[in-house]
């Protein structure tokens, strides 16, 4: 079961805001903080509520966008969505 909290999440991110970046090299904290939010996401195991093992979709800032039962569920609903699923260490 996929739980959607992308609408949830433009309540509390305003992304139509979002600064256009002209020098990556002069951003500030808070352009670094929206850089790939519309479009990187990542994908980390976790422990449900109810103590079940699920995988938590993110956005580039970190905010929960959706849980699902298994990582290649994760994988198809970032990419069904046209957003890259990256590797973070």
């Amino acid at each position: 079961m996929i739980k959607n909290l992308r609408k949830e999440n433009r309540v509390l991110f305003d992304l139509s805001k979002c600064e256009n970046f002209s020098d990556i090299r002069q951003l500030t904290d808070k352009q670094f903080r929206l850089l790939g939010l519309k479009s990187v996401a990542y994908i980390r195991p976790i422990l449900t509520d109810e103590g079940e093992s699920g995988y938590a979709i993110c956005a580039a800032d970190g905010s929960l966008l959706a849980v699902v039962e298994e990582v290649q569920e994760a994988l198809a609903a970032i990419l069904q969505n046209d957003m890259i699923p990256v590797s973070v260490q």
